[in-house]
Parts: structure tokens; C-alpha cells; sequence
């Protein structure tokens, strides 16, 4: 499998502990993400991390090998709308066919309506999460402003990454999960399309 910006690693770890068998390339391209990610993963086995950006994944073929999965969390949204597409092509060359694709992400909402909905929704979810883990302050209260205000914070509508899998190749493309802006989305490859060696 193929973790993209795997940050501490634990998408991995959930897949890791239900089979430990697996082999995963994490890439990321924060140091200190990879070094968090390695003591979060310490008791696995058959585990590279590659240090790398999503930028630097796109201007060169860093990973010369093909994956049956690939899966990225909260990361892909930093990306403009056509360097989400290219990364889309270049995962799609490096899944080998049948193999799948899965982001969870935060996207656009299509109309203002829907993003203040969306936003009201999360705010009580961070609520009832914030009375429930016994949080006080204020770091959570503005959550929702500074994810706003983030210019690092790309998000392009469902829709528009849908399409973008489907232009890619990918097929059986759907969203498997949504609450609000939270979305888990994917496909897969084709059987009998060529992948890398």
C-alpha cells in the first residue's frame, strides 16, 4: 500500500492492525512527520518512508514500484485543482490493476447555503467531542475560522474530484462517506491496464 502524506502514520497503523502482513511506502514531506509516523509504527515490519512532497512526487517518478492501494487523509486538499488532477494521473500509474484509491478529505461546499450548514455541523461536532474529552480553552473554538482563513486550504468540490478520477481512468468511482465538508471518496483501476515496473 501507499500512504501520500502520511503524516504520524495512522491510517496505516488501522490498516496495519487489521493485517500486518502488509507491506507500505509512506511518503511525506515533513521529516518530523515520517519520525512520528516511525515511532507510531515501530512494531511493524516491511515499512518505507520516503521523504517527499506532493510537488516533488509530481516533477519526478520518486517511487519506481506499483501498489495495490493507495490511500491519502487530510492532505490532498493543499493542492491546487490541477495539480489534484496530475497527482490523480500519477496514482492512478502507480496502481496496479483492480488496485484502489481512497481520500479522506475536507471538500468545497457547492453553494453558501450548504457551507454555512456544513459549518454549523461541524461546530457541534467539535462541541459534543469537546465536552465529551473534558477540553477547556479556547484552541477549538476557532477551529472553523483559521481552517477558513488558511490560504494553505485548497478544497475543490466533491463533484470536481469525482470528475477528475473518472478523466483520470479510474472507475467505480464514488463517495463512500460524507458529513458536511468530510468526505471519503475513491476508485480503482481498471483490470488489465499497465501500471509501472
Amino acid at each position: 500500500m501507499l500512504d501520500l502524506g502520511c503524516g504520524d502514520g495512522i491510517i496505516t497503523q488501522q490498516i496495519l492492525e487489521v493485517d500486518g502482513t502488509v507491506s507500505a511506502t509512506l511518503l511525506d514531506g515533513s521529516e518530523d512527520m515520517l519520525n512520528n509516523a516511525r515511532e507510531r509504527l515501530k512494531k511493524f515490519e516491511n515499512i518505507l518512508y520516503v521523504r517527499a512532497s506532493f510537488q516533488d512526487f509530481l516533477e519526478r517518478d520518486i517511487l519506481k514500484q506499483s501498489f495495490d492501494f493507495a490511500v491519502s487523509s487530510l492532505a490532498i486538499h493543499h493542492l491546487e485543482t490541477n495539480e489534484k488532477r496530475s497527482l490523480f494521473e500519477r496514482i492512478h500509474s502507480h496502481l496496479k490493476p483492480g488496485g484502489g484509491f481512497l481520500n479522506i478529505d475536507v471538500v468545497l461546499s457547492p453553494t453558501d447555503v450548504l457551507d454555512r450548514w456544513y459549518m454549523s455541523l461541524w461546530k457541534e461536532w467539535i462541541a459534543e467531542r469537546k465536552s465529551a474529552l473534558g477540553i477547556e480553552g479556547d484552541y477549538y473554538d476557532d477551529i472553523i475560522r483559521r481552517y477558513k482563513d488558511n490560504e494553505d486550504n485548497k478544497p475543490d468540490t466533491l463533484e470536481d474530484q469525482l470528475n477528475a478520477l473518472k478523466a483520470t481512468g479510474f472507475k467505480d468511482v464514488d463517495c463512500f462517506y460524507k458529513y458536511g465538508i468530510f468526505t471519503m471518496y475513491g476508485g480503482r483501476k481498471e483490470l488489465g491496464h499497465k501500471q509501472v515496473e
